[in-house]
């Protein structure tokens, strides 16, 4: 695990809405909304690509006998 450094007045904001939504740490909170974040700008997939994973699913599915 790598240590960062937050300006102290960040921090406290951080604790305080950590403790709001029930976080058990400001840690995990932090963790959570850089992963929110970095999940977030990641490109959104084409509809050709979401199709041709939605096929691949039902193949999947017809093979293995779930659906005909």
């Amino acid at each position: 695990m790598k240590t960062i450094q937050i300006p102290q007045e960040l921090l406290a904001k951080i604790e305080v809405r950590a403790k709001e939504a029930n976080f058990t740490s400001a840690e995990d909170y932090v963790v959570y909304i850089l992963r929110k974040v970095l999940e977030d700008s990641q490109p959104q997939k084409s509809k050709k690509d979401l199709e041709a994973q939605e096929d691949e699913i039902r193949k999947n599915l017809k093979d293995m006998g779930y659906i005909d």
